[in-house]
């Protein structure tokens, strides 16, 4: 009973570093990243076919745009690209201290690249996941970033990942935790690019 007992335990703590292909949670966690991150900008939405009728900087056009840019509802298409697989946490003191501060203490130095199956990402219906190396339109004015996700780390019922945007400068670090079946975020923060003498390096 006892061989049981420690069997089942180092299964559970092998969840993440012995899985070698992204599950239902992984999915359904990129989709909560890329719902709240990948969101068409002001600056983007100004040239939207939305507002074309509308004088620009006038008290209605200003309205309008900001109404869009909460409701992130607009007519044009609009496009980003996509890391096809999830990168892995480099280690350094700044990450190891969110990490420990949120309960995620065990070791994950044994996780590898997965790869991403975009046709099971579904995003608003007017933005486009496009290939970097086949297409042009990652220099139109509607390509919005090139967003990498990292491999997601668990704990029970807890999640924490990373997302960056490699054209916007940005990267964040996001805790999740499952409730009721779905993942809700429950804390993130951006990361910064160096805190004191220390390069914060993902």
């Amino acid at each position: 009973m006892k061989k049981l007992l420690i069997l089942f335990v180092f299964i559970l703590g092998c969840k993440t570093s012995q899985q070698n292909y992204l599950v239902d949670d992984d999915y359904k966690i990129i989709q909560v990243l890329l719902d709240r991150h990948a969101r068409v900008s002001l600056s983007n939405l100004e040239n939207d076919s939305y507002l074309h009728d509308l004088e620009p900087n006038s008290k209605e056009y200003n309205k309008k745009l900001l109404g869009m840019y909460v409701d992130q509802v607009y007519k044009d298409t609009y496009y980003i690209t996509l890391n096809s697989k999830l990168f892995i946490i480099k280690k350094n003191n700044y990450i190891q201290k969110l990490f420990e501060e949120n309960g995620f203490t065990g070791n994950y130095s044994n996780l590898k690249e997965l790869m991403i199956q975009q046709n099971k990402i579904k995003l608003h219906k007017n933005i486009k996941i496009i290939d970097a190396n086949n297409s042009d339109l990652i220099h139109s004015k509607n390509y919005i970033g090139d967003y990498s996700i990292s491999r997601i780390i668990y704990e029970g019922n807890k999640a924490v990942v990373i997302i960056k945007n490699i054209t916007g400068y940005s990267r964040a670090i996001v805790f999740l935790e499952k409730k009721e079946g779905n993942w809700i975020v429950i804390d993130g923060k951006p990361i910064p690019y160096r805190v004191g003498n220390e390069n914060i390096d993902l």
